[in-house]
């Protein structure tokens, strides 16, 4: 009855078990041990067993860093186009401008697969010179998705994947006496080149649009801009240091 039982007992936890519990590099039980483990089931006393941690430390279930931060930085150009309109009609000017951009922000796993982080929630702020000799500045906040579980190409070392990503934020101008802020959204595509789970080289095209708050009531002011940004980040992960 006990010997059945035993059985029993092995049958459910081999059905119940992970797949690959053995494998290849799984070593072996000496035949000294073997022989001591066979010995105290017939005596029915396990009391003299002794029992030892793995000689090897087995790898961990996944190759997974989990990331601390992210900053980085980019320069970009782009074209605008403002547009001031009221109730009589509208005009429109063209500007060339270009942007330095600093992000600081984190990955986390949010509807991805588990121990993955390809979305990224951010903090930026620019810097962004007009041909005019204005300039003005922006903070946002975004969501980035690099979309690395489609890569376009990988290896052990690198993999090329495409992105995309949201802003909303707030700009700050200075014309003449007057200072003016606006409702800033930014949507870019791009593609990244990811190496050794820190750096990361990117180029994006951008679309931005700017809703000014226009100090002569009455008039309504937006900046529609189309441009291209390259840039870097670095990725800090636990157990780089």
């Amino acid at each position: 009855m006990k010997n059945i039982f035993i059985l029993l007992c092995f049958g459910l936890m081999s059905l119940n078990a992970l797949d690959n519990v053995w494998s290849q590099d799984t070593v072996p039980l000496k035949k000294s041990k073997t022989t001591k483990i066979i010995d105290a089931y017939i005596s029915g006393d396990s009391s003299t067993l002794e029992f030892e941690n793995d000689e090897i430390i087995k790898p961990a279930l996944y190759d997974f860093k989990e990331n601390v931060l992210v900053v980085g930085l980019s320069f970009g150009g782009a074209s605008y186009d403002e547009e001031l309109s009221n109730t009589k009609g509208s005009s429109s000017t063209s500007h060339s401008a270009y942007s330095t951009k600093f992000t600081i922000g984190k990955n986390f796993t949010m509807w991805n697969e588990e121990y993955t982080q390809p979305t990224r929630l951010y903090f930026t702020y620019a810097f962004t010179a007009l041909d005019t000799d204005v300039d003005f500045t922006t903070w946002t906040i975004g969501i980035r998705e690099n979309m690395d579980y489609w890569s376009l190409y990988k290896t052990s070392t690198y993999k090329i994947y495409p992105t995309v990503a949201f802003e909303v934020g707030q700009s700050s101008i200075s014309r003449e006496t007057y200072s003016i802020s606006g409702l800033t959204t930014d949507f870019s595509i791009g593609l990244t080149y990811s190496r050794d789970d820190n750096f990361e080289y990117f180029i994006n095209l951008f679309n931005e649009n700017i809703i000014w708050q226009h100090p002569i009531e009455g008039i309504a002011d937006e900046m529609r801009g189309f441009g291209l940004r390259t840039g870097v980040n670095y990725k800090l992960n636990y157990g780089d240091f």
